[in-house]
């Protein structure tokens, strides 16, 4: 689906951060053969990810398990349109059709239509962007999060 994108658009690139792993291999030989070695790069473990985000277009999460949504929310703090697995954990992160597009997990074609869709409107992509910088804002600052954790105490006090 991405060789698709590349292929209307050479200036996409995919960056991929995190271990190696047993299938590293494999996907280096599926990447040469179709010619996308170019376009994607395996960049490994990074403590530099805030600096990789600052210079993305778009946030891209095709997870098939996720327990929280941290990525999203530094994505979120740096202002990024999300493309995303329809999971639960990430529903409870995002906004629907406001700073993300969610995706049936493990539908390659759904993720590809998705970020095609973003990288054709810069306008919208930009008004994503900017609602996910205002749901971190709302949200997830250490200021909001402390708050809720003084209301939270306010009410079991209460109780």
């Amino acid at each position: 689906a991405f060789a698709t994108l590349v292929a209307r658009d050479p200036r996409l690139r995919l960056l991929i951060a995190g271990r190696r792993g047993h299938a590293s291999a494999r996907l280096d030989a599926a990447l040469r053969r179709l010619r996308l070695d170019g376009a994607v790069r395996f960049v490994g473990h990074r403590d530099d990810v805030p600096e990789l985000l600052a210079a993305a277009d778009i946030f891209v999460f095709p997870s098939l398990y996720e327990g929280l949504g941290g990525a999203l929310i530094e994505a979120m703090a740096l202002g990024l349109p999300i493309v995303a697995s329809d999971l639960p954990a990430i529903r409870e992160v995002v906004e629907e059709g406001r700073n993300a597009i969610l995706v049936p997990p493990a539908s390659p074609s759904d993720l590809a239509g998705a970020i095609d869709w973003l990288v054709d409107d810069p306008a919208r992509r930009a008004a994503m962007g900017a609602r996910s910088r205002e749901i971190f804002e709302e949200r997830f600052t250490l200021e909001r999060s402390v708050e809720r954790m003084v209301e939270l105490y306010r009410r079991v006090a209460r109780a």
